[in-house]
């Protein structure tokens, strides 16, 4: 109450992040965040570079950290996403075929 005069802090300008932003998501299996509030949210970010949904249905936010087969789902793209930003000497040395 002392810092905003109301008991909720105002919202956040989201629509004024201009940083290239990238969202991963999962589709059917996320009890923690749904699709309509990724999709809201990439509505309200000016600079999305990639919106991705992770393409097991069965994935769920759990699976971000833990999943077996994360590398090949998620991580694998994400780092190559980081090198598309990343000085030529300081990207990972990844090979650019899928992994299977």
């Amino acid at each position: 109450m002392k810092l905003y005069g109301t008991p909720l802090p105002h919202d956040y300008p989201i629509g004024k992040i201009t940083i290239p932003t990238a969202i991963y998501y999962s589709c059917c299996n996320d009890f923690l965040s749904s699709v309509k509030d990724t999709k809201l949210l990439k509505n309200q970010l000016r600079n999305v570079v990639k919106f991705y949904s992770v393409p097991d249905k069965k994935f769920n936010h759990g699976d971000f950290l833990w999943a077996k087969d994360g590398y090949k789902l998620l991580y694998r793209d994400t780092i190559l996403l980081i090198d598309d930003y990343t000085p030529a000497p300081y990207r990972s040395k990844l090979p650019l075929d899928p992994i299977n």
